[in-house]
């Protein structure tokens, strides 16, 4: 039996032996409900760096769970010789932690003696997921030198999460599994995910712009939105036109815009940096990238019909606390505590 569309995209692209560099990473997010979230993200990286070791990581981000509501972040890494992973069906054990398809465990422990993160997830997945890149030989091309996909956008875990003493039960809890990988991080980037609106079961949200390349090289950000609603899917993104979606970021906020045909979408999702947690990823050639991320963002999403030569505003969704916002930069944290390096 063949697989789906959404299991081919989240297969792992790793190989080893390679000499050119290769970075990537599957994640979850899922919103704990009460301000809380989760973020696992599970990473193969092989540098372009002499004597540098290939590895293999797991992240576990638990937001709002700690003591007073703290955040706490952990990493776990060991060379990828001694992690496992298949390329034909998902599967990928670091340590404790294993990933697969429809499920998630794993345990993370703190050397410092701080409190532990543990989850055991599970999720049904959909046929079809979202492609971010609009033609099918950008994926096996040079260019863009990082590629990305979500096999499932509109995810719903069941199971328990454990923060410490603190074991939350979850069930039917909306969030993601994404999947990225290539020769380096983007020079720049914003990402936003949600579909866990108000009063609006069966919408899912992504947005990303991502600059590739830098200095003589640098190429345009390439943005991208795709909007899933009950009986209808809207995609805009680049090629049919580089500027028809618009993303833009204030500190630590995200505007975007896009059109297409008679859809227009609009939209704002930010959070206050102490809902952030930043992590720094290293390119295989060694240069870092910071990235400041929440699953704890609110948003604004507004959805127009274009009907007798007017906008109408036919939809207008509220996210609190549930989003997930990302911002990489090389440079200004705008405040954000770097968390792990």
């Amino acid at each position: 039996m063949g697989l789906t569309p959404a299991e081919a995209d989240a297969l792992i692209r790793y190989r080893p032996g390679g000499n050119d560099g290769h970075v990537e990473s599957l994640f979850l997010e899922l919103d704990l409900g009460q301000g809380r979230g989760l973020w696992l993200r599970y990473t193969l990286w092989a540098p372009t760096i002499s004597g540098r070791e290939a590895q293999a990581a797991v992240w576990a981000v638990a937001f709002g769970v700690g003591e007073g509501g703290e955040h706490v972040a952990l990493r776990e890494t060991t060379p990828t010789s001694r992690a496992r992973f298949e390329t034909e069906s998902l599967y990928l054990r670091v340590g404790e932690c294993e990933l697969r398809q429809g499920r998630a465990t794993g345990t993370i422990r703190d050397e410092g003696g701080g409190p532990d993160i543990a989850w055991d997830l599970s999720f049904p997945c959909e046929h079809e997921g979202f492609r971010h890149l609009p033609a099918e030989w950008m994926y096996g091309a040079g260019w863009p030198s990082a590629k990305a996909a979500t096999p499932q956008i509109d995810a719903r875990f069941s199971g328990t999460v454990r923060v410490g003493e603190t074991t939350l039960s979850v069930r039917d809890a909306p969030g993601l599994l994404g999947h990225n990988w290539g020769k380096q991080h983007p020079q720049r980037w914003q990402w936003l995910h949600c579909n866990a609106f108000e009063g609006a079961p069966g919408v899912a949200l992504e947005v990303l712009s991502a600059k590739t390349g830098g200095g003589r090289w640098a190429g345009p950000a390439l943005s991208v939105l795709h909007l899933r609603l009950p009986g209808e899917r809207i995609t805009v993104g680049p090629v049919r036109g580089l500027w028809a979606t618009r993303v833009t970021s204030d500190g630590l906020a995200c505007h975007f815009s896009a059109r297409t045909g008679d859809r227009r979408v609009e939209g704002e999702f930010s959070a206050a940096p102490q809902r952030f947690v930043g992590v720094d990823y290293t390119d295989p050639s060694g240069r870092i990238a910071h990235c400041v991320h929440t699953k704890i963002a609110d948003g604004v999403l507004r959805v127009y019909a274009r009907e007798d030569g007017a906008w109408r505003e036919t939809l207008s969704l509220v996210a609190q606390g549930c989003a997930a916002l990302e911002h990489g930069t090389r440079g200004d944290t705008h405040g954000v505590r770097i968390r792990i390096r």
